[in-house]
């Protein structure tokens, strides 16, 4: 006895399930490696199930298959190389849908896929797809999600899934496939799971049948036979293609009977379900093929709502409006989406409306895509005059800084009345509105935007605006319903900041560089730097070009900027070079001028001595002396590229001075007593500590002690003779007596 349960009996849907014993199917999960491919396997057991009859795969193909050129191996293989891309997914046993709260039935399989390689940058990415029907062809496949976090697919439905894991690092595609059973009853697709049909989808230009594989309509686990398929006149069943097919001389208008298709079918299990599908023709429709309005007081900007005329049972398809004829009223546009028609919008809005009351035929026209309809609608407008447009004024103006009177753009029929007055009389008040595309905001007075003043209709703009085109609409209103709207585009200037040159240079002069003196200031009294426009400008530094300075944090080598002084500074010791970097010069409105600047660092200049060689006999010397001061030109210690420089004493020769012989304070040598009287050579090194130095061999002759001399007289001690006329002073303008 066959199992037979029908889901639903609705006009426009009727879906049936079975419940049938599930036809158990093992697969295979292993290892995969690149280069391997179970394709092969997987197009056999396809084949194998198509035979026996009509069965349900789903695929869940992960990232391209195209890409692997190939499939995994299976279990058993031998283990990869390490640093091989490894997938590794156990077998899932048949899992068996169950009833869920809400009456949905669903299978949840554990399915961890783990991928691993030596880099252990391995990626696996998930997309469902599924083959069904009498064809080769997959479509998406709702009923099976894959939950990368869980490690987990969800089924919906019974079916074989045969699913394809791809995964990929930088240079490598592993393919592996594993089937997946889910048991349960043979069931009818659920609507929102069918593929999507209407009978004008299905029509094609030539006038084909519409067809429908009804193997799309059901899912089971074991192979699935059509019974039996009933529908309406022109309904057939081509027991040879497999395909429902339906003439299209079924196919009426939307007030026509719809199409109904009942398709019975089989399990392989001996279990029946049943599904019923109807179609309809779905063709847009005119509500009212003739219809009649009247415009608001004064003919509003928007008078006809379009979609509204027209009715179309399929909303998802897409609706086009359109006017075929306008009927001499030559201001009219449609929004071809919306249906929205209007009257007077910003780019005829000068023009006037007829004093008198008018009428207008016009034609509109929708569409669905596969028909059309028309509606023949007149449009009575009332007699009321509009504010007249001036069509000699200006609509654009650049703004110089001065109020503009908005009263100019319309015509003022009564010059000779308090006001602006139209055709009719009507005193008429103007107001300022924002339109598309760039627009300005109104000011409270004190922030930046736009005031408007109604009672001398001037319009003024309020701080920095920044510099730009602005459009705005000018609204002329009588009081009366007669409304008229005029686009005035404004333009706001502005004046970059002005250089004095475009690529200036300079050399390096170890002293900051006021970067200001390369643009222009329009104002010198005020503080900062200002440009035409009295906007003040600040200056930054950025690096550029192939041999670009690096910002200094003070201490490291490279430059800083002072913005408040302007001051460009080279910190620490640049290697010598020329150097180029971009000054900014920005005056907050967008107005920006870029400067070039190229600066020279010129090579270091060693320190410079007065002779290579230089002697002298004593126990000191002034080491300073040795050297030229480039500042002052007298000895010092200064070279010509401003570095200040350092001495140091390096002995050298065969006769040379130990360091605990000599000592030096600052720039004085002094040798420490008890040198030997001999002749000594050392090398005095001056070091500017940028790599400058300069040596100078030094030669010092310590002289030989003599003893005192004697008289040649002789001494008369009784005579208390002076001691000291016995010896001989060798500097007889100093107290005492002294050797030489």
């Amino acid at each position: 006895m066959k199992k037979q349960r029908i889901l639903s009996t609705s006009p426009s849907s009727v879906a049936a399930e079975s419940s049938v014993l599930a036809a158990p199917s093992s697969g295979t999960s292993g290892t995969g490696r690149k280069g391997n491919s179970s394709r092969a396997a997987l197009l056999a057991r396809l084949a194998a199930h198509k035979k026996e009859g009509r069965a349900s795969f789903g695929f869940l193909s992960l990232m391209a298959l195209a890409a692997c050129g190939g499939g995994g191996s299976p279990a058993g293989t031998v283990a990869p190389t390490p640093g091989e891309l490894e997938v590794t997914i156990p077998t899932p046993p048949p899992a068996t849908l169950v009833e869920n709260d809400d009456g949905t039935t669903s299978a949840t399989i554990a399915f961890p896929i783990t991928t691993s390689n030596a880099e252990g940058n391995a990626n696996t990415t998930v997309t469902p797809s599924v083959q069904q029907g009498s064809s080769d062809s997959t479509a998406a496949a709702p009923d099976l999600v894959y939950d990368e976090s869980a490690g987990t697919l969800t089924a919906k439905y019974p079916g074989v899934y045969v699913v394809e894991v791809v995964s990929t690092d930088d240079s490598t595609a592993v393919t592996e496939s594993v089937t997946v059973t889910v048991e349960g009853d043979l069931v009818a697709l659920d609507e929102a799971d069918r593929p999507a049909l209407t009978l004008e989808q299905a029509t094609t230009e030539t006038g084909e049948a519409v067809q429908i594989d009804p193997y799309t309509l059901f899912r089971d686990d074991a192979a699935i036979t059509i019974k039996g398929v009933t529908g309406n006149s022109g309904v057939t069943w081509n027991s040879t293609t497999g395909q429902i097919e339906i003439d299209q001389s079924a196919i009426g208008s939307q007030s026509d009977d719809p199409v109904t298709v009942t398709v019975t079918a089989e399990s392989a299990n001996d279990t029946e379900a049943v599904v019923m599908i109807t179609l309809n023709s779905d063709d847009i429709e005119a509500i009212s093929p003739t219809t009649a309005g009247t415009a608001p007081a004064g003919g509003a900007l928007s008078i006809i709502d379009a979609a509204a005329l027209f009715s179309d049972a399929d909303t998802t398809q897409t609706k086009t409006y359109s006017i075929t004829d306008k009927g001499g009223l030559e201001g009219l546009t449609i929004d071809p989406v919306t249906g929205a028609i209007t009257f007077l919008d910003a780019t005829t809005s000068i023009d006037q409306l007829p004093n008198e009351e008018t009428s207008y035929t016009i034609v509109i026209e929708a569409s669905d895509g596969f028909g059309t309809a028309t509606v023949t609608y007149t449009l009575t407008l009332s007699g009321n005059a509009f504010p007249l447009g001036d069509t000699n004024a200006a609509l654009s103006s650049t703004f110089t800084g001065t109020a503009i009177d908005l009263s100019a753009l319309f015509v003022d029929e009564d010059s000779s009345a308090t006001g602006l007055q139209d055709a009719d009389g009507e005193t008429f008040t103007l107001s300022v509105a924002a339109a598309t595309g760039n627009t300005l905001t109104v000011s409270d007075g004190t922030s930046i935007g736009y005031t408007f003043n109604t009672g001398t209709n001037q319009f003024t703009l309020i701080g920095d605006v920044f510099p730009g085109d602005y459009t705005f609409n000018v609204l002329a209103d009588d009081g009366a319903g007669g409304i008229t709207t005029v686009a005035y585009a404004l333009t706001v200037p502005n004046e970059n900041p002005e250089a004095v040159s475009a690529s200036p240079a300079a050399t390096y002069q170890r002293s900051a560089i006021d970067l200001s003196t390369l643009f222009v200031d329009k104002n010198s009294s005020t503080n900062g730097l200002q440009d035409d426009d009295g906007d003040t400008f600040t200056l930054s530094v950025a690096a550029t070009g192939s041999n670009a300075l690096s910002e200094s944090d003070g201490s490291s080598i490279g430059y800083t900027f002072d913005d408040g002084t302007n001051e460009f500074t080279l910190i620490g010791e640049v290697d010598a070079d020329d150097y180029t970097f971009n000054v900014i010069a920005n005056d907050g409105r967008g107005g920006v001028t870029t400067v070039a600047y190229t600066l020279t660092v010129p090579a270091n200049t060693d320190p410079v001595a007065t002779n290579a060689t230089a002697a002298s006999t004593g126990t000191s010397i002034d080491l300073a002396a040795l050297f030229t001061d480039a500042d002052s030109g007298a000895p010092g210690l200064q070279d010509n590229d401003g570095d200040t420089f350092t001495v140091t004493i390096t002995p050298t020769g065969t006769n040379a001075l130990d360091s605990s012989q000599y000592s030096t304070t600052g720039t004085q040598f002094s040798l420490n007593a008890g040198v030997a009287a001999d002749t000594y050579t050392f090398n005095v090194i001056a070091d500017d500590g940028r790599q400058g130095k300069t040596t100078v061999v030094y030669t010092l002759t310590v002289p030989a002690n003599n003893a005192p001399g004697r008289s040649a007289t002789g001494v008369d001690q009784a005579s208390g003779f002076d001691v000291t006329s016995l010896f001989l002073d060798t500097d007889p303008s100093k107290i005492g007596v002294q050797d030489a």
